[in-house]
């Protein structure tokens, strides 16, 4: 059972996608070092998380 709602990942450097995730009711969960190969280069993922009571009270 997913304690939570959906969860995303997002490029640190994204700094526009993961502020609409906050402002959206998203949180940052954690960051998985080096989770994405790019262009041949191992890149950082941050993933965020949306609450189990916001994602309740949208998803009626």
């Amino acid at each position: 059972m997913n304690v939570n709602g959906p969860n995303l990942e997002v490029f640190p450097e994204n700094l526009a996608s993961a502020r609409v995730l906050e402002k959206n009711g998203f949180r940052l969960e954690e960051t998985k070092a080096g989770a994405v190969v790019k262009g041949g280069k191992a890149m950082d993922v941050r993933v965020y998380i949306l609450p189990r009571q916001v994602y309740s009270a949208i998803n009626l």
